[in-house]
C-alpha cells in the first residue's frame, strides 16, 4: 500500500497544511498547465497536470485525505468495496436515478418511493469555511478621533497538530465503521403503507459520514480525541483614525478551527462608539460644538479656546454680533475622515445667556445705545393690559370652551 504517492507529486511533507497543499498545486499547474508548459510534450503535459488534479483533489479534502492515508489509493479505486464511498454512492444513486425515483425493486415485493433529501453527496453539502464570531468592542469618541491599537487576548480552537485533526495518532488505529460499512452513509425504510416503502439515506451518526471510527482507547493523547485544542491568542486591534460606529475589523480565518471545514470562520470586530465627551457631538464626519454666551459677549466681541480631543488649543475670537440659533463653522477641525488625508467641520452652536432683569439705568441707557419701536399712541378706546393678564385671560378663555364642548357632547 502506497499511501505517500500524491505528497510526493505535490511535493509537499506528510504532515503538510492545507494551506502548504494548495500553494504547492497552483504552482505545478501553472508550470506544467498543457497550454502553458514548453518544457514537455503536450501529452505528457496534460498527465502530468492530471496527475496533479488528482492528487490535489484527495489531499485537499479532510474525509479523502484521511481515507488516502489509511488505505492508499485503494481506497478510491472503483472495485474496492470497503473504503470506496464515493463509487459507492455513485451507484446507488444511479439505481434510483434510472427509477426515476419510483419503480419496484427484486425482493421488496411492493413500490418504492423516491430517495429523500439525504442522498445529496456528503462533498456537495459540506460547508468549506466554518462559522464566523462576531464580537463588540466598546470605544470613546476620542478613540475614534485620534485612532488606537488595543490587544486583545482571545480563546479559539485549533486543529490539534499531533493527529492533524484525524483525533487518533496512528492511522492503523482506524477501522471501517460497523455501522454504514464504510459508506458514511446509511439507509433506512419507512412504510407508508401496503406495498409502499420509502428509503431515506442519511450521514452515518456513528462516525458522522467518515466511513470510519477510531478503535477504543486509541483516541489522540493530546487533544483527547477531538482532533483540536484550545489555544489563547493576542490579537492587536489597529482602529484607524475615522472609525465609524457599526464598522467591523475583520481577521481572516481567526475563528475556531474544525476537522469539519477546510478552513477556519473570520473573527469580525464590530465597533461601538460610546460618546462620552460633554463637549463635542459626532454628526457624519463633522464635529458639532456648543458654546453658552453672556449677552454683553454675542452684541460685542469675545474669545475663548476649545481644547480639541487630541489636546490641541483653538483660539477663537469673535467681534460680529452673534444671535440666538446661530452657529459658526471652522473648516478641517471636525472628524478625521478614514483612509483620506482630510477632515470634516467643527460646527460651533451658540446660545445666549439673557439677564433675569436690569434695572432702571441700564434701561435709560440701552434705549439711547439701541433703536426701539416708536410708542403707539394710546386712544381710549384701546383696552390696556399688562402680558401678564392677557395670558391669563387666554387660558381662561379656553378653559371655558373646553367646558362647553364637553357639555355638548355630552
Amino acid at each position: 500500500m502506497n499511501n505517500n504517492k500524491y505528497y510526493k507529486i505535490l511535493g509537499v511533507k506528510k504532515n503538510a497544511t492545507k494551506s502548504q497543499i494548495r500553494k504547492a498545486y497552483r504552482k505545478l499547474a501553472l508550470k506544467y498547465h498543457p497550454d502553458r508548459c514548453k518544457d514537455l510534450k503536450k501529452e505528457e503535459a496534460e498527465k502530468k497536470f492530471k496527475e496533479i488534479s488528482v492528487a490535489h483533489g484527495i489531499l485537499s479534502d479532510n474525509e479523502k485525505r484521511q481515507k488516502y492515508d489509511t488505505y492508499g489509493e485503494d481506497a478510491f479505486k472503483s472495485g474496492n468495496n470497503s473504503m470506496n464511498n464515493s463509487g459507492a454512492s455513485s451507484v446507488f444513486e444511479q439505481f434510483f436515478s434510472g427509477m426515476g425515483g419510483m419503480g419496484g425493486m427484486g425482493g421488496m415485493g411492493g413500490m418504492h418511493m423516491g430517495m429523500g433529501r439525504g442522498n445529496m453527496p456528503r462533498q456537495q453539502r459540506q460547508q468549506r469555511k466554518g462559522p464566523s464570531k462576531m464580537q463588540r468592542i466598546n470605544i470613546n469618541l476620542e478613540d475614534a478621533y485620534n485612532g488606537k491599537i488595543k490587544k486583545f487576548k482571545i480563546n479559539r480552537q485549533k486543529i490539534c497538530l499531533e493527529c492533524l485533526g484525524k483525533k487518533v495518532n496512528n492511522n492503523k488505529n482506524l477501522i471501517k465503521c460497523k455501522n454504514c460499512n464504510g459508506r458514511g452513509r446509511v439507509i433506512r425504510q419507512i412504510r407508508l403503507g401496503p406495498h409502499m416503502i420509502q428509503q431515506i439515506e442519511s450521514e452515518c451518526n456513528k462516525c458522522k459520514g467518515k466511513g470510519i471510527t477510531i478503535k477504543p482507547g486509541c483516541e489522540c493523547i493530546k487533544c483527547s480525541g477531538k482532533g483540536v485544542i484550545n489555544i489563547t491568542e493576542t490579537i492587536e486591534l489597529n482602529i484607524k483614525k475615522g472609525t465609524k460606529n457599526k464598522e467591523q475589523y475583520i481577521f481572516r480565518n481567526k475563528a475556531n478551527e474544525s476537522p469539519e471545514f477546510d478552513e477556519a470562520g473570520d473573527l469580525v470586530f464590530v465597533i461601538q462608539i460610546i460618546n462620552n465627551n460633554n463637549n463635542f457631538v459626532r454628526e457624519n464626519d463633522n464635529l458639532r460644538f456648543k458654546k453658552n454666551l453672556l449677552l454683553s459677549e454675542a452684541l460685542i466681541e469675545f474669545e475663548f479656546i476649545i481644547e480639541h480631543m487630541d489636546k490641541r488649543n483653538l483660539y477663537i475670537k469673535h467681534s460680529e454680533v452673534i444671535f440666538p440659533g446661530c452657529k459658526k463653522i471652522i473648516k478641517g477641525e471636525g472628524m478625521p475622515i478614514k483612509n483620506r488625508n482630510t477632515k470634516g467641520d467643527l460646527i460651533i452652536d451658540f446660545t445666549i445667556s439673557f439677564p433675569k432683569e436690569i434695572n432702571k439705568e441700564f434701561k435709560n441707557y440701552f434705549k439711547k445705545l439701541l433703536p426701539i419701536r416708536t410708542p403707539l399712541e394710546i386712544k381710549s378706546t384701546y383696552v390696556k393690559k399688562s402680558l401678564e393678564e392677557f395670558n391669563e385671560q387666554k387660558f381662561k378663555n379656553e378653559h371655558n370652551e373646553e367646558e362647553q364642548n364637553e357639555c355638548i357632547q355630552q
